[in-house]
């Protein structure tokens, strides 16, 4: 299996949410980072945070698409959570780890039924919160389930009802000091990137040498896996940060 996992950084945990948000020392952060969109479920981190322990904050942090801004606002205020629910935009790139190592818990809570790809995805932000040293509360998404259980990084929701979401998020941060994986200290994601992007370019250039022999059949066949090495063409481009 090759997973789009990203190269590992060193960060060096802060308080750039404290700072931004005015908040006080003592606040925890629980963060969602990443593309503000209608099947991230965010609606479902609003209606949690009434549930919350007093001095934990959820952070919505990220590119905002559609009308879904507008609709967020709007539910905050319905919701009367301003003060535990705070939107910001998106950071560049180069920074994001920074802030994402001053927050105290990363959230994955997509709706596993929405849609075949979110139930099987293994989005980015997931090993952006392991290398900021942040546990992960994860709805039960199969892919992200199997790499929190095996190397023991996080929690699965057994429930995505809204209170079920808020006592969980506060027993996590209760008990964060009795976590044995990647709690406190920002680690390296649990499975190689630079291996599977190895894998990519060998399976790449193989592909590439049979097609470009040139007769009927495989002109057939390049068409069938012409949609495939387009996907192989981002590790392909990326590959040379492993060395």
């Amino acid at each position: 299996m090759i997973r789009n996992i990203l190269p590992y950084q060193e960060v060096t945990p802060g308080k750039r949410f404290h700072q931004q948000l005015n908040l006080p020392p003592q606040t925890q952060i629980v963060l969602y980072q990443g593309n503000i969109q209608a099947n991230r479920s965010l609606e479902r981190l609003i209606y949690a945070a009434r549930f919350l322990d007093p001095d934990i904050v959820i952070v919505l942090m990220g590119r905002t698409r559609g009308k879904i801004l507008t609709q967020l606002e709007a539910l905050i205020a319905q919701e009367g959570v301003a003060d535990r629910v705070k939107i910001l935009p998106p950071v560049p790139y180069a920074e994001l780890l920074s802030w994402t190592a001053s927050a105290d818990l990363g959230l994955t809570v997509y709706s596993p039924g929405y849609s075949d790809n979110v139930r099987v995805f293994l989005p980015n932000k997931l090993f952006e919160y392991f290398m900021a040293g942040l546990p992960v509360l994860s709805a039960p998404l199969e892919a992200v389930t199997e790499i929190i259980t095996r190397h023991d990084t996080g929690v699965i929701l057994s429930s995505l009802e809204p209170e079920d979401v808020g006592s969980t998020i506060n027993t996590l941060l209760k008990d964060s000091v009795a976590w044995n994986g990647c709690i406190s200290t920002p680690c390296e994601p649990p499975v190689n990137s630079c291996a599977g992007k190895k894998k990519v370019l060998d399976s790449f250039n193989y592909m590439m040498s049979y097609l470009l022999r040139g007769n009927q059949e495989k002109l057939r066949l390049k068409q069938r896996v012409k949609s495939s090495i387009s996907a192989c063409m981002y590790w392909v481009m990326q590959a040379t940060m492993c060395g």
